[in-house]
C-alpha cells in the first residue's frame, strides 16, 4: 500500500486553475539499499487543460538518491532524475481538462540510511503556461527506512548426515551460508555450534566469499 499524499490546492471562488500535488512511496517502508518507487501525482480540478507544467525537488533528503530503474512520466514531458543524484525536475508536462483528471510521475529511489525521510514539493513551485497560477500548498510525503536483521541460512542444514566413518578419520563438510541482510551488514559464524555434537573441526581447507 502507498502512503497518504497531502495535495497542495489554490481556489479562486470555485475554479481551480492549475494542478494539485501529492507525494506517495510504494512501499512507503524499505529496508536501506532497497528501491522504493515515488509517484508525484498531478491532478486538474479545473474546466480547461494545464499545459508547459514544470516542478522540482532540489534536494531529497539526506541519504536518498534516484535509482536506475525505469523513471515514467504519464504527463509527457521532460523528468530529470539522473541515477545516483539526489534531485528531481519535471518540465513540459501536461494534464487535460477535469474535474479530477490526473496523471503521475514514478521515480525509483533508494536510501543508503535509516530514518524518516520526508519529501516536499513546496508552495508556489509548480508553473504552468496556463494562465500562470501556482499551486498554494506543499506537498509532501514520508518514506521510512530501516536495516534489515541479518539472517544466515546453512546447506546442509543440521543435523547433519555424516553416513559411515571410521573413528578418527576426517569427514569432509562444505557449508554455504547466506546473509539476507541489508547491503553492508555482516555475520559472525561459529561453525563448530552447527553441528551440535561430539564432532570436533579441524582447521578450514579453502574458504570462498561471494558479496
Amino acid at each position: 500500500a502507498s502512503s497518504a499524499g497531502n495535495f497542495g490546492k489554490g481556489v479562486i471562488g470555485t475554479v481551480t486553475t492549475w494542478p494539485e500535488a501529492s507525494i506517495t512511496f510504494l512501499p512507503t517502508s524499505v529496508n536501506v539499499g532497497t528501491t522504493s518507487s515515488m509517484e508525484v501525482k498531478l491532478r486538474n480540478d479545473s474546466n480547461q487543460a494545464l499545459t508547459g507544467i514544470a516542478f522540482s525537488i532540489p534536494t531529497y533528503p539526506a541519504g536518498v538518491v534516484n535509482d536506475s530503474g525505469v523513471v515514467t512520466a504519464q504527463c509527457g514531458g521532460t523528468v530529470t532524475a539522473i541515477s545516483g543524484t539526489s534531485s528531481l525536475s519535471f518540465s513540459g508536462g501536461s494534464v487535460s481538462a477535469g474535474p479530477t483528471t490526473s496523471c503521475s510521475l514514478f521515480i525509483p529511489v533508494k536510501p543508503s540510511a535509516t530514518g524518516t525521510k520526508t519529501f516536499t514539493i513546496n508552495a508556489s513551485s509548480i508553473t504552468h503556461t496556463t494562465g500562470g497560477i501556482t499551486n498554494n500548498a506543499v506537498a509532501t510525503a514520508n518514506l521510512n527506512v530501516t536495516n534489515a536483521v541479518p539472517a544466515a541460512t546453512f546447506s546442509p542444514v543440521a543435523p547433519l548426515d555424516f553416513g559411515s566413518v571410521l573413528i578418527g578419520a576426517p569427514k569432509t563438510l562444505t557449508f554455504s551460508i547466506t546473509n539476507s541482510g541489508a547491503a553492508g551488514s555482516t555475520l559472525s559464524v561459529n561453525a563448530a555450534n552447527i553441528l551440535g555434537g561430539p564432532e570436533k573441526l579441524g582447521a578450514p581447507t579453502r574458504a570462498r566469499l561471494d558479496s
